[in-house]
Order: structure tokens, then C-alpha cells, then sequence
């Protein structure tokens, strides 16, 4: 039997009475098994005005099944195991802070608890094609597993001699951060039964690497005692985050082959020697990022659980981060999305056969549509906004995650001049940008 997973966004009541958490996933399993009678897909926003505790409850959405042969099928909640997942998001208001470790307070870490607002949707939007070969629920099922497994042998030392340690390894600006902190709040809201909450601690390499000769494997060695202390609540899962690892844990054969300070070799000693540290900590878990893969140390490999190779974005996800960029700055009002004059086709047999008959509000009339709505737009309105930036998308191919997501503003900027710039206006002044990046290669 199959396995969806069901995730459950809540919300303070307007009466203020308390439900727990454990209780209202339990309320809303019986009431999607017993009275929620329409088959679903994955990805679909379920309807919740007929449950009971429907005042808690800000949005639903089915969010993944194990079996990945059977990801695009129609499923009976009464005919799979439903997994219900109940969380609160902490709020932009809730900032993230930061943790030294050094006396000079020179190195810093970023500490987010989570699931968190800024982190909401992130997820979801992630694109890959299947040429790619990275399944993201599968490397979100595994790590689910893992953490699982290795928590209820808390009390078996042998079994726990694993190190929770991904290794997500690709160009730079792919996306291998992005995709580790989404990660880390699936992580989280997937082992909501398991652990109360959880805490992002996000590093950046470079303050790990001192100007002063021995520092550096000093302040390695703080940075974990930090993170072992902030584990000692059990129901608190660490998810730890270290960029551009390969800074840290250089090959040490060619670092002294090569003659360069034994400053980095001490580093890299003291990162192997911390994770092992760590191992025993059943709520740790450590994620990676890095643009050298080759260049990292093989004992550091050796102690990686699973290897992610992250490829450039795909055609969907290059129209995604272009349109989400879009949509934010239409919600700041620096575009304007023209409302459309057209008219859905009333026969049902109009466009090839496509049945435009009952869409309702599956429009949306003032945002740029998501990829998997992109099909009526170009059925519909093959000149609406969203076709219109998929073609310009399609001559983004080879860019970096990192550099389509600064090219709207950057367009804009550059190229309208016009006190109200159009969504059309956007979509021209971006070809320019693109064409102008390209000429310059």
C-alpha cells in the first residue's frame, strides 16, 4: 500500500482555544478517510470547510508519495497510508540570529528555527527534469528514514556509527544551498511526531578560515562545540548547514604535496575529528554544499551517507525562478500585470478539443502562472505573459540559479523607462538583458 503524505499548515483560532497538534492530525485523518470522497494527485490544495477544527487550519496540501513509480497517479485517501503532518510556521517577524564561536566574535553562524515563513513554498518550487536524475522526495524519503531509524536505536551505540552527513556537490549558483535549507524544514515538518521543532544552523566557511597560523582547527572545533550544545534537547532536530565544504576539508595529500600551510591540513583533521563527535547525536543531521567535489579530502568522502550531484536549473525550474522573481515584483508594484480583455472559448471543442468549459478561478488574472498551469496560458492566450516569458526562458538554458534570479530587476532597471513598467514592458526588457548576456559569452 502506498504511503501520501498530507501536510497541514495551522493557525491561532479566532476563539484562542488550544487543539493539540497530535489531535488535530488525528481529526483530520479520519475526516480525509471517511468523508473526503474526491480522488486527488499529488501537489493538489485540499478543501477543509467541513472539518472540524477548520478555524486552526490555514492551508493543506498533499506533498508526496514513497512508491516514486506512482508520483503522477489519482489516489483514494481510503486506499493508501495517509501521513498527516501538522506544523507552524515562526514568522518573518522572528529573524534568524546568529552564534559566535570565537572569542572575538569575528565567526559567526546563522541559527533559523524552523519551519520557518522565509523557507514556505520553497520546496515545492524546486524543478528538475528526469534526464537530471535527482528525485528530490527520494532524497527527502531517505533522510526521513535515516534520522528516523538511527533515533530509535538511540540506545544501540554500534548501530548509531553512521555519520548523517549529504553531500550535494554541482556548479556554483545551482541551487545546492537553496535545496538543502528546503531540505531541512521538509525534514522537520516530515518528523513533526518525532521532534518538536527544529533549528537551521547555517555556516559559511570563510569565517572557519582565521588569518592567525592555527586558528582555523580551533575554530572548527568551537563551531561543533556549539552545535552539541544546542542538541541537548533531544526534541529539537539540528539541521547543519556548511557551504562550499571543499574550503575545509581540502585534500590533505595535495595540500602537502603542494607545500601550502599545514593551517589547512589542521582544519581538515579537526572537521573529521568533530563529525565523529557528532555521530552519536541521533537529532544532528549535517548537510554540504560544494563546487570542487574533486578536491576534497577522501576521508571526508568516506564518511558522507549519501551524494547529491545537483545539475544546472532545468527549462521548468528556469521559468519558475524567472516567474516567482516576476510575481514578487508585481506584489512590490514595480510591475504592472495587465488584466486580460480576452475571453475563454466557450466551445468546448475550440482549441484542438481542449475543454476550457468550468475553469472558474483556475486563472489566475493578476500573477504569472506556475509551470503546471502554463498549458491553458499557452492553450488559451498564446500571447498572455506566461507564454511569453517561457520563451524567453527557453534561451536561458545554461544559466545559473544564482544569476536568473537577479536578471528581472536587473532588466527592469536597465532597460524600461516608462513611470509604470507593464508586465510586457518586463518581458522585453528581459530578452534584452538575456540577449546582451549571451552576445557577451
Amino acid at each position: 500500500m502506498s504511503q501520501l503524505h498530507v501536510e497541514m499548515r495551522l493557525q491561532d483560532a479566532d476563539d484562542g482555544e488550544y487543539i493539540a497538534r497530535t489531535e488535530i492530525e488525528d481529526a483530520f485523518h479520519d475526516f480525509l478517510t471517511k468523508e473526503y470522497i474526491r480522488p486527488v494527485h499529488n501537489g493538489e490544495e485540499l478543501q477543509f470547510d467541513r472539518f472540524q477544527y477548520k478555524n486552526h487550519v490555514a492551508y493543506v496540501q498533499v506533498t508526496g508519495v514513497d512508491d516514486q513509480s506512482k508520483i503522477n497517479e489519482i489516489f483514494q485517501f481510503s486506499d493508501v497510508q495517509l501521513k498527516i503532518h501538522a506544523y507552524r510556521l515562526h514568522e518573518q517577524t522572528a529573524a534568524a540570529s546568529t552564534v559566535t564561536f570565537n572569542a572575538s566574535k569575528e565567526s559567526q553562524a546563522r541559527v533559523l528555527n524552523i519551519p520557518h515563513e522565509c523557507l514556505a513554498g520553497v520546496w515545492e518550487s524546486l524543478k528538475y527534469d528526469e534526464s537530471q536524475k535527482i528525485n528530490t522526495e527520494e532524497i527527502l524519503n531517505l533522510a526521513v528514514r535515516t534520522v528516523t531509524w538511527l533515533h530509535q536505536a538511540n540506545n544501540l551505540p554500534h548501530a548509531m556509527n553512521i555519520n548523517r552527513l549529504i553531500l550535494f556537490h554541482g556548479p556554483p549558483g545551482c541551487g545546492k544551498s537553496t535545496l538543502c535549507r528546503a531540505l531541512a524544514q521538509k525534514l522537520v515538518i516530515r518528523l513533526g511526531r518525532t521532534f518538536r521543532g527544529g533549528k537551521l544552523f547555517e555556516i559559511n566557511t570563510q569565517d572557519l578560515l582565521s588569518k592567525f597560523y592555527s586558528e582555523s582547527g580551533k575554530l572548527v572545533s568551537e563551531m561543533f562545540d556549539k552545535i552539541l550544545r544546542m542538541a541537548r534537547d533531544d526534541k529539537e532536530l539540528v539541521c547543519v548547514l556548511i557551504d562550499e565544504i571543499e574550503s575545509i576539508a581540502t585534500c590533505r595529500q595535495a595540500s602537502t604535496k603542494n607545500g601550502e600551510c599545514t593551517d589547512t591540513v589542521r582544519a581538515t583533521n579537526q572537521l573529521l575529528t568533530a563529525l565523529d563527535r557528532i555521530r552519536n547525536k541521533p537529532n544532528i543531521i549535517v548537510f554540504c554544499t560544494s563546487n570542487l567535489h574533486d578536491s576534497i579530502d577522501t576521508a571526508f568522502l568516506d564518511r558522507v551517507y549519501n551524494t547529491v550531484p545537483v545539475p544546472q536549473p532545468c527549462a521548468s525550474a528556469i521559468y519558475t525562478i524567472l516567474s516567482n522573481k516576476f510575481n514578487d515584483l508585481i506584489d512590490a508594484g514595480m510591475i504592472m500585470y495587465q488584466p486580460l480583455n480576452q475571453t475563454l472559448p466557450t466551445d468546448k471543442d475550440d482549441a484542438d478539443g481542449f475543454n476550457f468549459l468550468s475553469l472558474g478561478d483556475y486563472l489566475d488574472k493578476s500573477h504569472l502562472p506556475s509551470y503546471e498551469r502554463l498549458l491553458v496560458w499557452e492553450v488559451a492566450f498564446p500571447n498572455s505573459p506566461g507564454p511569453l516569458l517561457k520563451r524567453v526562458a527557453k534561451d536561458c538554458a545554461g544559466f545559473s540559479g544564482r544569476k536568473l534570479a537577479k536578471l528581472p530587476f536587473f532588466a527592469i532597471n536597465k532597460y524600461t523607462w516608462q513611470e509604470e513598467c507593464t508586465v510586457f514592458d518586463a518581458i522585453k526588457a528581459l530578452q534584452k538583458a538575456v540577449d546582451e548576456d549571451k552576445a557577451m559569452d
